[in-house]
């Protein structure tokens, strides 16, 4: 039997992004965000999230390099005891997925170019919880959503 473990899954601009529950805290409504002086285009600001401020990170803008869709969700997820905010356009769900199937997507940070070089340099927490998310192409979701069904 093959191990499986349990992934969030959202979208963010044309991408589907599997997110490992384990960094997962919560999904909520997009909640004001203050913006911030001279940061990069993907940083949208801050957001108090439970009473703390929280940087949020369009996760679109950071995959298409270029203008965000509307963040319809929050994904708030956890790095060494740190908070950080993700918004996608959607969430789609927790799934289980086959971790030998998981290892076969491409990587969130495929082709790590100069946008990726430049969050770790920034937030290297950040960028540890960048690396495990895969990206899942039209068939890996529809074959999850019909295994689902």
């Amino acid at each position: 039997m093959n191990a499986v473990s349990l992934f969030l899954l959202v979208k963010a601009g044309a991408w589907v992004c599997a997110i490992p529950i384990r960094h997962v805290l919560e999904t909520m409504r997009p909640l004001e965000v203050s913006s911030l002086r001279e940061t990069a285009d993907y940083l949208l600001g801050l957001a108090m999230i439970r009473g703390k401020p929280t940087p949020v990170v369009s996760l679109d803008a950071l995959l298409e390099k270029s203008g965000q869709a509307p963040h319809g969700r929050f994904v708030s997820l956890t790095i060494d005891q740190q908070r950080v905010a993700l918004g996608v356009q959607e969430v789609m769900g927790v799934f289980p997925i086959d971790l030998a199937a998981f290892e076969r997507l491409p990587p969130l940070l495929e082709g790590a170019d100069e946008r990726f070089e430049a969050v770790g340099a920034k937030d290297r927490r950040l960028l540890a919880v960048l690396k495990p998310m895969k990206l899942l192409s039209e068939q890996d979701w529809n074959a999850l959503r019909a295994a689902r069904a």
